[in-house]
This record gives C-alpha cells, sequence and structure tokens, in this order.
C-alpha cells in the first residue's frame, strides 16, 4: 500500500512521486496556479519574554560544570537536579515551558486567488499529532510572518512525506476505528517542504520527524 496524500492537503497537493513509503507532493490551488506566499509561525513579544524566563531557567542548571539528570515521579511530573563535586545534588524548579514553544505550522496563500492553506501543523498532522496529540491548545492561534518576503516572495512548492508505521501497525493501533483511511493519511512521520529558488531549484525551508 502506497502512502495516501494527507487527508488536509487533498485539495491543493498533486503527487508527482511515490514508493511503499515516500510521497512527493506539488502544490497546486484550485484555481489552477502553482505559486504561492509562505508563513510560518513566531513569537510575539510577549510569547518571547516567557520564552527567555523559560530558557534562563535551563541555562541555570545546565551551565557552570557539574552532573546533570531529571527523575519522574508518580504523577509524571519532571524534576531536574545538578551534582556539584562533593555536594548533594540540587533540584531545581522550571517555570513551566510555554505551549505555544513547541508549536510548527506552515501555511501557504495563492498567489493568484488568495485561497490560504494550513500545510502542516503538528497539532494535527504528523503521527504524534494525528494519533497520540500534543500539550498545545487546539485553539492557540500562533502569529504568522511571511518568509522569503524580499527575495522571490511567491514559489512553487514541494512536499516530501515518509511513513515508516505499516498499515497492519496502524490498524492495530486503532482497532478498525471508523475515520482510519483519513487518519492515516495524517500519519506520516517525516515531512519536508521545499520551495523553488530562482535557479528553478527546490531546497528545503522545513523539515521535522513527527513520530
Amino acid at each position: 500500500m502506497s502512502l495516501p496524500i494527507p487527508y488536509h492537503l487533498r485539495g491543493i497537493a498533486e503527487e508527482i512521486r511515490c514508493t511503499a513509503d515516500t510521497l512527493t507532493l506539488q502544490l497546486r490551488c484550485g484555481c489552477g496556479c502553482e505559486r504561492f506566499c509562505i508563513y510560518q509561525n513566531v513569537p510575539t513579544a510577549a510569547e518571547k519574554s516567557a520564552l527567555q524566563e523559560y530558557d534562563a531557567a535551563l541555562s541555570e542548571i545546565y551551565s557552570g560544570g557539574g552532573c546533570h539528570f531529571t527523575t519522574q515521579d508518580e504523577d509524571g511530573l519532571l524534576h531536574y537536579f545538578k551534582k556539584r563535586l562533593m555536594q548533594p545534588a540540587e533540584e531545581y524548579t522550571l517555570p513551566e515551558e510555554p505551549p505555544f514553544a513547541c508549536l510548527d505550522r506552515i501555511a501557504v496563500q495563492c498567489a493568484e486567488c488568495g485561497e490560504e492553506t494550513v500545510l502542516f501543523d503538528n497539532r494535527f498532522h504528523g503521527y504524534d499529532g494525528a494519533v497520540c496529540g500534543t500539550d498545545i491548545p487546539f485553539d492557540y492561534e500562533p502569529q504568522m510572518k511571511q518568509k522569503f518576503a524580499r527575495s522571490l516572495p511567491e514559489r512553487r512548492i514541494r512536499i516530501e512525506l515518509e511513513c515508516t508505521v505499516s498499515p497492519a501497525e496502524f490498524a492495530e493501533i486503532t482497532d478498525g476505528a471508523a475515520g482510519t483511511e483519513a487518519l492515516f493519511s495524517e500519519c506520516f512521520t517525516d515531512i519536508s517542504i521545499l520551495a523553488e529558488d530562482k535557479n528553478g531549484k527546490y531546497r528545503t525551508f522545513y523539515s521535522s520527524e513527527t513520530a
């Protein structure tokens, strides 16, 4: 069984290459246009401040030498420790990691008709998002920033997917639940998104393991 086109991309993506576990797609809008403006999530000023606080706390643990380790309690909470030479281990308390810190979202807008499409959002797409879920709130709307805005902003786009989970293994996980065909189509384990440059070469600008 070949890897199917992800359900959320079936109105905009055309298969150009396919093997048993890989799939390459070319984007084409329903209006026929093949060029798109690309947007990726970026933190707001307030979110940057929250991230700096979290990163500073991590830095305090992992800088300055010593041995670092974590333990997990019965509630699943992680506890962070640092042990310096000839001293007892000291526990550090981290602020809660901002949920948006783990969000990856890529969207495009057709250069001709303006139709917008989310190509990838790790809350919903890819194996972890589709099957396991994430801690990122579903209703969180990130700030998006245009990529390549100053250099060839309208580009042709390809998506390369790989899935290392077999249909048989997936069927065992889902136990024949309704809608498994659409769900399996979203369960790719790797994704790369490529944009065409001024020389007609496709270059990866986003890549992620999703399982």
